[in-house]
């Protein structure tokens, strides 16, 4: 299973709805608010072979040319199937052991760190147009709710101790900014790492991917990035020999940290609004871009 945790971040701050990466993607490739790939199919083709050329330019840069070319070879196979059959395309992708998960989320993982700003910018262009087919899932398009998930990782026991601090401050919300992969199974979840993640859904966009994932007896979940969360506890389970860190998931409009995300824009646009919310728990009524589609 894949860590999402940084070595010097293992998280960001509250940024709104939406993340900082997906806004910048997004403004990047000129796509009004409004405009996304599964609203509108003359923008797959388009976004697939960008995505393509991307992950090939990524992978020639670390000397993995020859699976790069596989993988944009297997995501270009899907270009003219439509956004649902492109996002399972992406998803499996993503769950494959290669260089494009380790690479996406290493990057992601920088948002909102100031010294690292202008790396995760850079990355916009190559590794921006996958992120945006992986992040608008057309197939998972309510939020998930009332769910228990687990996921094993590594820390370090400087990281440990970022997270005993903050259980100290239960109400307090951080971020994940990366797409962040866990499982229903708690014995799978066990078998890595030294620590284990114990989260409750209350509200956030996580697609079932076991189907579509390289190892469906892990039974995993993918977390779109963005997602919030408080820590409500840690303690050493003496049964598992793990130290367990209780999470709680909420999906927020708050943005009181966006002055952490340093963007490319020169002028007010209408992507500041998707920063400017305070937070409502809306689940069920709202979609991944943030709109009020009802219950």
């Amino acid at each position: 299973m894949i860590d999402p945790i940084a070595p010097r971040r293992p998280f960001g701050g509250q940024y709104g709805w939406i993340s900082p990466f997906i806004i910048e993607v997004r403004r990047y490739l000129g796509l009004e608010k409004k405009q996304l790939p599964s609203k509108d199919k003359k923008l797959v083709p388009i976004l697939v072979e960008k995505a393509a050329q991307g992950i090939i330019e990524e992978g020639k840069q670390i000397g993995k040319l020859i699976e790069a070319e596989e993988l944009a070879k297997q995501l270009r196979e899907q270009k003219d199937k439509g956004m649902e059959e492109v996002w399972k395309r992406c998803a499996y992708l993503y769950s494959l052991e290669s260089f494009l998960y380790i690479k996406l989320n290493e990057v992601m993982r920088l948002i909102g760190g100031k010294e690292h700003e202008q790396i995760w910018k850079n990355k916009v262009r190559t590794l921006g147009p996958f992120c945006l087919l992986l992040w608008d899932d057309p197939i998972n398009t309510k939020m998930k709710t009332n769910t228990k998930l687990y996921r094993g990782a590594n820390l370090t026991d400087n990281q440990i101790a970022t997270y005993e601090e903050m259980a100290k401050h239960p109400d307090e919300y951080r971020s994940f900014q990366a797409f962040t992969s866990c499982s229903r199974n708690l014995e799978k979840a066990k078998e890595f790492g030294n620590t284990l993640f114990i989260m409750e859904v209350e509200g956030a966009f996580i697609a079932d991917i076991s189907d579509l994932s390289q190892c469906p007896d892990e039974e995993e979940e993918l977390m779109s990035p963005g997602v919030c969360f408080s820590v409500q506890g840690v303690e050493f389970d003496r049964k598992v020999k793990k130290r367990c860190i209780y999470l709680k998931l909420a999906q927020r409009y708050y943005a009181k940290n966006k002055n952490e995300v340093q963007t490319t824009k020169k002028t007010f646009d209408e992507y500041d609004d998707i920063y400017d919310d305070d937070y409502i728990p809306v689940y069920r009524r709202v979609n991944r871009d943030g709109d009020f589609v009802g219950e």
